[in-house]
């Protein structure tokens, strides 16, 4: 179903899918995952949110 997806929307950007959209275990979360580049270009910034403990 994953990959019926991910060719549907290839064809509709013109672009493949965001490297930093993977495969994770449940309970994970990768926060560059929701903010995708356009253009698909690397990441190398850092999450701008600051955890407290």
């Amino acid at each position: 179903m994953r990959r019926v997806i991910r060719d549907r929307a290839e064809a509709y950007d013109g672009i493949p899918h965001a490297p930093e959209l993977g495969s994770f275990q449940k309970g994970e979360i990768e926060w560059w995952q929701y903010g995708v580049t356009d253009d698909n270009r690397d990441r190398n910034d850092r999450c701008p949110l600051k955890m407290r403990r």
